[in-house]
């Protein structure tokens, strides 16, 4: 126990004793409070901090990424165009072949016989002719047997009609 020497009437009143602990108590509060509060806001300042930092890195090496992956869409997309040039080159030398082979076919043609339609492909030449009698038909078909200038010579088909003549279809593979 302490000893009090002021004297009693200079003793504060009790309901301000007891207002200077309460206030002493929400001043202690206060404190933690402000401090907790601190610390919490620090925190969420530092956290955001990183993951901005974070996010800019990432930013970075996608911004690299997608650098990358335009140039490589460039070479492909320049491969691609290289690759359909050299196929419309390839096509090109294969239709040569056609002409050429509808050339030799052409001198084959005796008087009588015309050209209805020519179709070239890759695998073959096709070649539809007419005639108004079976005898220039005929003698086309023994001059191309015996020009010995194609591999193989087949017929697609053989029709007549009155109004037009015959008409015939030829295959050849060279």
């Amino acid at each position: 126990m302490a000893i009090n020497l002021l004297p009693q009437d200079l003793k504060p009143k009790g309901y301000a004793v007891a207002l200077a602990k309460n206030l002493r108590k929400l001043a202690l509060i206060s404190l933690i409070v402000f401090l907790v509060g601190t610390l919490t806001v620090f925190s969420i300042f530092i956290f955001y901090t990183r993951l901005l930092s974070q996010s800019a890195i990432q930013q970075e090496n996608l911004k690299a990424e997608i650098k990358a992956l335009q140039e490589t869409e460039q070479k492909l997309i320049l491969l691609k165009d290289r690759i359909d040039k050299f196929t419309a080159v390839e096509n090109t030398q294969s239709l040569n072949i056609g002409v050429n082979v509808l050339d030799e076919v052409s001198e084959l043609f005796p008087e009588g016989i015309s050209f209805k339609e020519v179709t070239l492909s890759q695998e073959a030449i096709k070649v539809a002719v007419y005639s108004d009698n079976l005898q220039n038909l005929s003698r086309f078909i023994l001059s191309l047997a015996g020009s010995g200038k194609f591999k193989s010579i087949y017929l697609v088909t053989l029709s007549f009609k009155p109004t037009e003549g015959y008409s015939a279809e030829f295959g050849f593979v060279k």
